[in-house]
């Protein structure tokens, strides 16, 4: 049997060799893989490279007469991790820490509170203007206060 973090498992080959075999078969959607009438002995089960998944270790198995024998695979997804940094010539990049620390922030109210509306409002703009103020460039006259992204926009588009 075969599982996986994604539960992707169809097509994955696999290798079982001992007792004079030396087999490769792929497995199904349904995570197994069943090899009938093999002579009593021991086997050697080795999942094949995948590019997503980090290659399991081979398992040893002994099938007895009159039994099914079983190894059950669980695979692990190949992942990494990304830094992103950002800089500038004029050095403001503060801006980008801001935003980056609001991730998993849900709703927005932070933001179109802090802009002074008393109820919910599309506060995307409200977002870029808090984090402009985090930062104290409103106050230092580099972005102005906006609330609604079509200002925003326009004001962009002549600042740079």
């Amino acid at each position: 049997m075969k599982t996986a973090e994604d539960e992707n498992v169809e097509g994955i080959p696999f290798t079982i060799t001992g007792n004079g075999i030396n087999q490769t078969v792929t497995m199904g959607a349904n995570g197994e893989i069943q090899i009938d009438h093999l002579t009593p002995g021991t086997y050697t089960v080795t999942e094949q490279f995948s590019d997503f998944y980090e290659t399991p270790e081979s398992q040893c198995v002994t099938v007895v007469s009159g039994q099914t024998a079983a190894v059950t695979f669980n695979n692990v997804l190949k992942q990494g991790s990304l830094k992103v940094t950002k800089t500038s010539e004029d050095g403001l990049v503060e801006g980008l820490t801001v935003a980056l620390s609001q991730v998993g922030n849900v709703g927005g109210e932070i933001y179109w509170r802090w802009y002074g509306f008393d109820s919910k409002v599309n506060w995307c703009a409200c977002f870029v203007s808090w984090c402009a103020d985090q930062c104290g460039y409103i106050d230092a006259g580099v972005i102005p206060k906006f609330a609604a992204c079509v200002d925003g926009a326009v004001w962009f588009q002549f600042a740079f």
